[in-house]
């Protein structure tokens, strides 16, 4: 059961990587032109990101317990437009 969908994005506030360490090579500048090849280096963000991400529980236990006293007080409602349209969503995009 899915219960939200969430992305690095949100978990962290961030959209892009921003590269450390930039490498240029064979830079030539002609008619105000700029020929070459540029290279950046993010491969010790990504390295940083992934262990992070390895350190995150794959179950949300405080959502857990919050979802069962709602069940046992009787407090948790379906919304079966909600569950259907996010079916239909699973569909669509080809999830499993």
């Amino acid at each position: 059961m899915k219960i939200a969908k969430i992305s690095i994005e949100q978990i962290y506030g961030t959209t892009q990587l921003k590269p450390k360490n930039i490498n240029q090579k064979k830079v030539e500048q002609s008619n105000n032109r700029i020929k070459g090849d540029v290279r950046v280096s993010i491969k010790g963000e990504i390295k940083k990101y992934k262990e992070i991400v390895k350190k995150l529980p794959d179950v949300r236990n405080d959502r857990v317990q919050e979802l069962k006293n709602a069940i046992k007080q009787g407090n948790y409602k379906v919304d079966a437009k909600e569950v259907a349209k996010r079916m239909l969503e699973d569909i669509m995009l080809g999830a499993k």
